[in-house]
């Protein structure tokens, strides 16, 4: 495997990562379990075909602190957004936090 980055983005926000064609990027997001909240992958379809990799690893206890780990390849050339949200599947209402990587491939 080539070079991975690995982006904490648990707060919310906007990060630019610069890869090379074949690298991996990690996007770790930490959420309390037992609240019903968890971090989803909401990108396009074009970003979304170069995820390889979606795991949530719970806390060892309940209520503790669970880290959702998503796993990108990019094998191509491009720039690409990717987008997540922390909400409960459940709720129509907007998610409490949103995270956008903007990722620019060489």
């Amino acid at each position: 495997m080539k070079h991975r980055k690995i982006v904490k983005a648990s707060e919310g926000g906007a990060f630019r990562e610069e890869l090379t064609v074949g690298g991996c990027l990690e996007v770790q997001m930490q959420f309390f379990g037992g609240t019903g909240f968890r971090w989803y992958a909401t990108g396009s379809p074009e970003s979304q075909k170069y995820l390889i990799s979606s795991v949530v690893h719970p806390g060892h206890r309940p209520g503790e602190v669970n880290i959702s780990r998503f796993v990108y390849m990019f094998p191509v050339y491009g720039n690409f957004i990717l987008h997540f949200e922390l909400k409960r599947e459940w709720e129509k209402f907007p998610p409490k936090r949103r995270v956008q990587v903007y990722v620019k491939v060489v």
